[in-house]
């Protein structure tokens, strides 16, 4: 059954500053029209609270997302126009997807700014997490995209690690631009994880030893609340789109997909 994003009555989407608002974008209007979205998160459509953290829901389901952690440091921004989600401070605060949000296999698809000291940081602990998970007690189980700059092996990559937060992992070179589209798919039935950025036509892939099965509780997280070094740091994440299946596992989700794909790179100005 296709998603549907809901656009909730009295609630304006906000935009970059001095930018029209627009509540559906042509990535919007694709993804909505694919099988199995689940759960559609934009920074533009979140509001900043007074005295620090955002507020907002699920375009998808109208369900209101968790602020963890340090929830005050959650910070909206404008990067080359286009609204984002960060922090003010580095420091261990991400924002939850609704509970029950991690499904065995999916799909995420999200546009990334990489900040210039998480580029230069040359400790493989202060690289930030930029889609990751835990369970109902708040214990991180998911490591769904991270990011290793100067410290990585080889520098300056991505890593998806699919059905949980260990090793092994499937990596790819993070392209120039400000923003980059990182697409994370994990089949559970063939264990596959695989990562492309900004395209979806050649994956990296890695096979993983353990299945993702999670509780009915567990959910999907922008950043990491649980430890300041690996949260998104000076990274900063615009849109996310969830699948609640492996769209690669369908040649329809696979054309779908690189029509998403190429919606999102002409809104973000991405080459």
């Amino acid at each position: 059954m296709a998603g549907q994003i809901i656009i909730l009555p009295g609630v304006s989407a906000a935009a970059s500053v001095g930018a029209a608002r627009i509540d559906m974008t042509v990535a919007d209007r694709i993804a909505a029209r694919m099988s199995n979205l689940k759960h559609v998160v934009s920074a533009r459509s979140l509001t900043a609270v007074a005295g620090g953290g955002v507020s907002g829901r699920c375009r998808a389901t109208g369900v209101s997302l968790v602020p963890k952690g340090t929830t005050t440091a959650l910070k909206l921004f404008d990067v080359a126009g286009k609204r984002a989600l960060g922090l003010s401070n580095i420091l261990a605060a991400g924002l939850g997807l609704p509970a029950g949000s991690q499904t065995p296999s999916y799909t995420a698809v999200l546009t990334v700014n990489i900040g210039q000291a998480d580029i230069d940081s040359v400790a493989i602990s202060t690289s930030p997490i930029l889609l990751g998970g835990s369970n109902a007690g708040d214990t991180v189980n998911l490591n769904a995209l991270q990011y290793f700059g100067a410290a990585g092996t080889p520098p300056n990559i991505f890593t998806a690690r699919g059905s949980d937060a260990a090793s092994p992992f499937a990596s790819v070179v993070r392209p120039g631009g400000t923003w980059v589209i990182a697409v994370v798919d994990f089949d559970n039935n063939t264990k596959t994880v695989s990562l492309a950025i900004n395209q979806a036509a050649t994956f990296a892939t890695m096979l993983k030893t353990t299945e993702h099965a999670p509780a009915v509780d567990d959910y999907v997280e922008i950043g990491n609340h649980s430890n300041a070094t690996s949260s998104l740091r000076s990274s900063k994440v615009g849109d996310l789109f969830l699948f609640g299946d492996s769209v690669l596992s369908s040649a329809l989700g696979r054309s779908q997909l690189a029509d998403l794909i190429a919606a999102l790179k002409t809104e973000y100005g991405i080459a």
